[in-house]
C-alpha cells in the first residue's frame, strides 16, 4: 500500500460510551436470535431443564450448600449447582426459567468477554461482532 495512502486511513475506529452499548446490544441480539434458530427452539428461556439439571443437581440441591461442593462426573459443577439451590427455592415450575437465565448469563458473559478483547485488539467493531457471532458455532 502507498504510504501516502496509509496515511489518509483512519488508525482506530474506535467507539464512543453509545456505539459500544449499541454494539454490545446489536451483538446480544443477534446472538439469542442465532442461538434460538439453531437450537430449533425460539422460546431459550422457558423451554425444559437439560441433561443433569433436574435428574442430578436438582436433587442434590434438597442437600443445600453441602451439593455444591459434591463431585459429579470427576467435577465439581459450581455454577449449575448454584442455579439449582436458587431453584429449589423458587417455585417448582420457574426450575427451567432459572436453569435457562443462568445457561443463558453465563453464554453472554463469554461472548461479551470476546467482544470486549476483539474489540481492543482488533480496533473494528464489524471484526469483532463477527468475532462473536462465530462464537455460536461448536
Amino acid at each position: 500500500m502507498d504510504q501516502a495512502l496509509a496515511m489518509q486511513l483512519p488508525v482506530s475506529t474506535s467507539l464512543d460510551r453509545r456505539g459500544r452499548i449499541a454494539l454490545y446490544l446489536g451483538v446480544t441480539l443477534a446472538l439469542l436470535v442465532l442461538l434460538a434458530l439453531r437450537l430449533g427452539n425460539p422460546n431459550l428461556i422457558t423451554a425444559s431443564l437439560w441433561a443433569e439439571d433436574g435428574r442430578i443437581f436438582m436433587e442434590q440441591a434438597s442437600h443445600g450448600l453441602e451439593s455444591v461442593w459434591t463431585v459429579y462426573a470427576g467435577y465439581i459443577h459450581l455454577y449449575p449447582r448454584l442455579a439449582a439451590l436458587i431453584a429449589r427455592a423458587a417455585p417448582l415450575l420457574s426450575t427451567p426459567l432459572i436453569f435457562n437465565l443462568a445457561w443463558l448469563c453465563a453464554y453472554l458473559a463469554a461472548a461479551w468477554a470476546l467482544l470486549h478483547y476483539a474489540l481492543r485488539h482488533t480496533d473494528s467493531p464489524l471484526v469483532a461482532a463477527l468475532l462473536c457471532l462465530a462464537f455460536t458455532n461448536r
